[in-house]
């Protein structure tokens, strides 16, 4: 439907008020609300963040293996995500934050 022009692609909510028209007649600022702080990580991060137990802490080597992402990577991805605030280090590991 997209290639025949029949719909079009949007990503964001602004896109879809975009796309309907204004809904109260004006752009209210409201995309931000749709968002979460997980939307903008890259896929290793991505993985990395979702491998992290519910509860608790683990090691870079344990979320490689859950993750499937080479350790180097993990660590990377750890200090980015830390610098997000995503996650903490802590005594027995990495824990979500």
């Amino acid at each position: 439907m997209i290639r025949e022009g029949e719909a079009r692609l949007v990503g964001s909510a602004h896109e879809v008020v975009e796309e309907c028209g204004p809904l109260l007649g004006r752009d209210d600022g409201r995309d931000a609300l749709f968002r979460r702080d997980l939307d903008g990580l890259s896929r290793e991060s991505s993985l990395v963040y979702e491998a992290f137990p519910a509860t608790g802490s683990c090691t870079p080597s344990v979320l490689a293996e859950s993750a499937g992402v080479p350790v180097e990577q993990v660590r990377a991805a750890l200090t980015l995500l830390e610098l997000d605030g995503l996650v903490v280090l802590v005594d027995g590991g990495w824990r979500r934050a």
